[in-house]
């Protein structure tokens, strides 16, 4: 019964090939870190450095673990060659990483953008589209994206409907926010179908919003929309009524009290003059 126990455990750790590895790396992993909180980086650096030994071994994300810490072992103790090696590692490996908040001393967080800057870029563009909302049947919306990649942006393309659909180059005046407008006989009830696709000037991409073969769905609404309230109805327009009412008569007051110094007699006010300006905002307010 034991020797069959055993022969099972055997064939176990045969059939997963770097299984013990794992674990290994793993202990020795937590040994680094307990090292460098101890701030002995020579410690942590003969951990990290036998664990890199068998690096082709280890999970994705074990690696992304390894290479950070190797990193952070060689800032700490000013080895600069060393952690830009272990950096560019850690960026072939994960290329989007980024330190935990405050987790990284400025120093280290400049040194990891240096290198970012050097390595070759394959990543999409980043895409954020502001959507539309509030539509109505036959209105010209208008869609917005901040598109962004440190390779320059590429193409920006705005779909309208689902397969077949219209495609419309987005523009842009300031390298930063992509638009177009919605043609108004494509913006009719129950929703109108969008998305957004963005290449950078490297050719990697498409970053996407929705797709051709799945859109994004904004509901349309059949009903026109509500007309803007009357001037009366705006509640600057009484407040201005009442400022110029109150202004009015406190000017009255004044330029009355003045006549009769100046040159009224028996009491009665000499010749004066009132200049009242009043100024309207436009309706569009």
């Amino acid at each position: 019964m034991r020797r069959s126990l055993a022969l099972a455990i055997l064939l176990g750790l045969i059939s997963v090939p770097g299984a013990g590895q794992e674990n290994a790396s793993s202990l020795g992993l937590k040994r680094a870190r307990a090292c460098q909180s101890a701030l002995d980086y020579t410690c942590a650096e003969e951990e990290l450095a036998g664990i890199r030994r068998h690096v082709a071994d280890l999970a994705p994300e074990v690696q992304i673990t390894l290479f950070r810490l190797s990193a952070e072992t060689a800032l700490a103790s000013g080895r600069k060659v060393d952690a830009d090696g272990h950096l560019q590692a850690l960026l072939e490996a994960d290329p989007s990483f980024e330190p935990p908040p405050g987790g990284w001393p400025s120093g280290w967080a400049a040194e990891l953008e240096k290198v970012r800057a050097t390595m070759p870029d394959r990543e999409p563009p980043l895409l954020v589209v502001h959507m539309p909302t509030d539509l109505h049947t036959g209105t010209v919306p208008v869609v917005r994206a901040h598109v962004s990649d440190r390779s320059g942006v590429g193409p920006v393309v705005l779909g309208v409907g689902g397969t077949e659909a219209t495609r419309i180059a987005m523009t842009t005046t300031d390298g930063q926010i992509w638009s177009a407008s919605v043609p108004a006989p494509q913006v009719r009830n129950p929703a109108l179908l969008l998305w957004v696709e963005a290449m950078d000037l490297k050719g990697n991409g498409p970053a996407r919003w929705g797709s051709e073969e799945s859109p994004q769905r904004i509901p349309v609404s059949n009903a026109p929309p509500k007309p803007p309230p009357p001037l009366v109805k705006r509640w600057w327009f009484w407040t201005i009524i009442g400022v110029a009412v109150a202004g009015t008569g406190v000017g009255i007051y004044f330029l009355s009290r003045m006549n009769r110094a100046s040159g009224g007699s028996d009491g009665v006010p000499g010749a004066g003059r009132l200049n009242v300006e009043a100024r309207w905002p436009s309706l569009s307010d």
